[in-house]
């Protein structure tokens, strides 16, 4: 297995990426802060990094501050293509706002769930995540703690649990029983008086109830977070309510501000405004008693006529109305006419269809029922014959040549016999020679009379045929048939005759059609209805308005005698209206914010109004302000939000470290019961080799036999770790990392991530580590970054330029 292409949209600094890489050894080289570290982040995220981040995570809050975008974008992504045995497998995960993930698998199969490419990853990686972060992706940043890492991190795949186990507990000598011994202290410290499965204090005591003695570090710093959190909620309602208090103080000075200043400019303009009311008033009332007088002078004159004009309109349309109704009378006798047309139609094709049945009986010859009796009759007796003469069957045959003889069969015709052939009859054989003459019969019947009576029924049946005009007595029956179904058919009709005239005779509709044919209609019922509907309503509006003028021109004359006196009047009104208009320009106008002074009356009723409502709303909430004021507390919310942070983060601290410890303890206690044998030793012994390769000899490891105890022996003396220089300490570490990979990928293809590892070695070592890397590469994939083009032209391999 190894990576086939990485790519992605933006990741952290860098954008728009895609690289391709070979099963082999693959350099990208770049200067400092180009990327380099990222992209080994990236690759490592698309295969281990779930999408779901947490706030209260300090990994993810630690992810999202070193590769989440600060002001370009809300989403991450990352993308990487694994070649395996069984085909490419490629997974895309995308952080952030539009989170995803997604694993396309050689079959084509589509995965989009967390937990189920999780499950899908986990078949297809040779290793646990761990193992993967501490030997395979070692990223820069990591460098320096790799080995340490390697020896003290618990959770690797089984494959080498039991080696990295073993390094943790026995390193620098200390006995598995101080180990054991300390693990448990460092339990009690952190889960004293907390139930670990509740994820809660023992007995349920909280904040409320706390535990005194025998606290823990989790319960510590959850009863510290806690009563934080208390703290933080008084602090926030008081806040608020200090700050409500605040603005709703603020925004009704201000309002009572506004309308104090409104309410005295209004004020200024109240008395010309209310004598503008009465003035305009009064001119309005003046000019609508004018617009009337106008109306009636121009009225007055025309009324008459207009009345005896609605007069003369009525009369005509009761003249259109009487024309109306007697089309609709004629209407209805258009519907008798059709009525008596439809009646005499169908007696007309009644005895149509009579002449055309009675055509059709002049074509059948006339056969009574009588004649089919007598027909059936000798039928009957002719089949009765046939019967007796059938009772048998005689069959002869001539078996001389040299005898001529003729035949006659059933008292028939002569005929010649010739030899060889075989003749049947049905009752008699007569047998004719020169000499001779005989007759066979068939019993004692005589078949002769039978015959001859037969023929005479037989001529008398078809000379009654040809007296009736018929071929066979199936012909007879049929036109028998035909003759009773037309006279049926006749009678049927005939009747129909009888029920459409009823009392009436042919005649008289006839006659009546010929008094109705002089009717014409031009306009339907529903049409003759809606022209008198439509009179209708134009007869009661003309008597309405003919009404409604003589009224008006009855009260004006009551009102002002006559039309020179309404002239007089229309005067005197014109001159006030100027008289009062020109008062109205003296007066101070009525502000544009006011359609009416009615308007501007009740504005400033209603700023008096509330402007005494303010003033006690003020009051009161001066009192309430000073109240609230008191009781905020000495720390603001913000900074007791900024100490529950680092509360939080200390409880999770002590969680993961009291999570660890339970992890270690429970692998210490598989690991003691498998100590005995040492299954190490290839790996060992690879280590071995590859130490003293990339230290040129200077460094190797005592004989191990069942721990391991990693100690470097230089010149016969044991070197801790501690004092390695840090170009022997990144030897040591790669040393180590190549010795486990080819433990651990046991001839099967895998990767290896070196993130520029070569940085702080002398330049022999520098060299051996290339002559390793370029070895390793031969069975494994390589992807090696570097920022020294001389190192990426020693180690060789495709290049990828950034």
């Amino acid at each position: 297995m190894y990576i086939k292409s990485y790519r992605t949209d933006r990741f952290a600094g860098i954008k728009d990426m895609e690289l391709d890489f070979i099963n082999g050894l693959n350099i990208i080289l770049g200067p400092n802060e180009s990327g380099k570290s990222t992209i080994i982040n990236g690759m490592y995220s698309a295969l281990f990094k779930d999408i779901n981040i947490k706030k209260n995570n300090n990994k993810d809050i630690e992810f999202s501050y070193k590769f989440m975008p600060r002001s370009e974008g809300d989403t991450i992504d990352s993308s990487l293509v694994l070649a395996t045995k069984e085909g490419d497998y490629s997974i895309k995960r995308q952080w952030g706002e539009d989170k995803s993930v997604k694993l396309r698998t050689p079959e084509d199969n589509i995965l989009r769930s967390s937990k189920g490419v999780k499950e899908a990853l986990n078949e297809i990686l040779v290793f646990g995540e761990t193992t993967y972060s501490n030997i395979v992706f070692a990223k820069q940043e990591d460098l320096n703690s790799v080995l340490q890492n390697i020896l003290e991190d618990s959770s690797f795949k089984r494959e080498i649990g039991d080696l990295l186990r073993r390094a943790l507990m026995e390193l620098d000598g200390v006995s598995v029983e101080k180990i054991e011994e300390g693990i448990d202290e460092e339990l009690d410290s952190i889960y004293g008086r907390w139930d670990i499965e509740k994820g809660y204090p023992q007995n349920n005591r909280g904040v409320h109830k706390p535990y005194v003695n025998g606290l823990g570090s989790v319960i510590q710093s959850y009863y510290k977070k806690e009563e934080l959190k208390i703290k933080m909620d008084k602090a926030n309602r008081s806040e608020k309510d200090f700050e409500d208090i605040s603005n709703e103080l603020s925004k009704i000075e201000d309002l009572r501000l506004e309308y104090l200043s409104e309410k005295d400019k209004l004020e200024a303009l109240e008395e010309d405004i209310n004598k503008r009311s009465i003035l305009e008033l009064q001119i309005e009332t003046l000019d609508k008693n004018l617009e009337e007088l106008m109306d009636i002078v121009k009225k007055w004159p025309n009324m008459e006529d207009e009345i005896e004009l609605l007069e003369r309109e009525k009369s005509e349309l009761e003249e259109e109305k009487l024309n109306l109704e007697q089309e609709k009378t004629n209407l209805l006798k258009l519907d008798k006419k059709i009525e008596l047309e439809n009646k005499l139609r169908e007696i007309e094709k009644a005895y149509k269809e009579i002449e055309g049945f009675e055509e059709k009986l002049k074509e059948i010859p006339n056969i009574e029922i009588e004649d089919i009796g007598e027909l059936e009759n000798l039928d009957m007796k002719i089949k009765t014959s046939q019967v007796s003469l059938n009772a048998g069957e005689l069959v002869a045959s001539l078996n001389r040549k040299d005898i001529p003889i003729s035949i006659s069969r059933d008292f028939g015709d002569i005929e010649e016999f010739n030899y060889g052939e075989i003749i049947k009859a049905e009752n008699s054989i007569k047998v004719i020679g020169e000499e001779f003459e005989f007759e066979i019969k068939i019993g004692e019947r005589d078949f002769e009379k039978i015959h001859l009576e037969m023929k005479k029924l037989k001529e008398k049946f078809r000379e009654t045929l040809k007296n009736l005009n018929i071929v066979n007595l199936e012909e007879g029956k049929i036109n028998r048939e035909k003759i009773e179904s037309h006279n049926r058919e006749i009678n049927y009709l005939q009747e129909d005759i009888k029920r459409l005239l009823g009392e009436d005779d042919l005649g008289n509709i006839k006659s009546e059609l010929k008094e109705l044919e002089e009717i014409k209609i031009e306009k339907s019922e529903e049409e003759l209805n809606r022209e008198l509907e439509d009179i209708k309503e134009k007869e009661i509006r003309i008597i309405s308005q003919k009404n409604l003028k003589r009224s008006r021109l009855k009260e004006w004359i009551e009102k002002y005698e006559d039309f020179e006196s309404v002239f007089s009047i229309v005067g005197e009104n014109s001159f006030n209206v100027k008289s009062k208009k020109s008062e109205l320009k003296k007066l101070k106008s009525l502000p544009k914010e006011f359609e009416s002074v009615e308007e501007f009356k009740e504005r400033l009723s209603f700023l008096k109004g509330e402007l005494d409502r303010l003033q006690g709303e003020v009051k009161y909430l001066n009192e309430k302000y000073y109240e609230m004021k008191n009781e905020l507390l000495d720390e603001t919310y913000e900074e007791l939000k900024l100490q529950s942070i680092d509360f939080e983060s200390e409880f999770q601290r002590y969680l993961n470290r009291g999570e660890k410890l339970l992890r270690i303890k429970e692998e210490f206690q598989k690991t003691k019961n498998r100590m005995i044998s040492n299954p190490l030793e290839p790996l060992i012994k690879e280590f071995s080799e590859i130490l003293a390769v990339i230290t040129e000899g200077k460094y190797s490891t005592p004989n191990i036999e069942d721990t391991f105890e990693i100690n470097l022996e230089n010149n016969g003396e044991i070197i801790p770790f501690d004092l390695l220089s840090a170009g022997t300490y990144d030897s040591v570490s790669l040393a180590l990392r190549f010795a486990l990979l080819k433990y651990l990928y046991d001839g099967e293809d895998g990767f290896l991530i070196l993130d520029d590892p070569l940085v702080d070695l002398d330049p022999r070592r520098k060299q051996e580590a290339i002559s390793l890397i370029k070895e390793f590469s031969k069975d494994y994939q390589v992807i090696f970054t570097t920022c020294s083009p001389e190192t990426a032209k020693k180690l060789g391999g495709k290049l990828i330029e950034l």
